[in-house]
């Protein structure tokens, strides 16, 4: 698949933007074997764009613009339903 000693090194940071007047906390992560932009949110991690190493950053609102009722839906979904507990018996 890689050859021997070459490593793929991902790296991630948090941004801030404001999307339709609400803000919103998200990572970027910049990963070697990303092609295209994609977006995930789950519950643990919240928002976080995954991006190719060549993507620039200056269009990262431009993304976050175009998906802004997807992004805002789903992270209002996961704020209105309470985490499952986790029973100890």
């Amino acid at each position: 698949m890689f050859p021997t000693g070459l490593q793929l090194l991902s790296t991630e940071y948090r941004h801030k933007e404001i999307i339709n007047g609400k803000p919103v906390l998200y990572t970027v992560r910049r990963s070697p074997r990303a092609q295209n932009v994609r977006l995930e949110i789950k519950r643990q991690t919240g928002l976080v764009v995954i991006v190719p190493h060549s993507f620039k950053n200056e269009r990262l609102p431009e993304v976050l613009k175009n998906n802004a009722e997807w992004i805002l839906l789903k992270l209002a979904k996961y704020e209105s339903v309470p985490p499952r507990l986790i029973s100890g018996t």
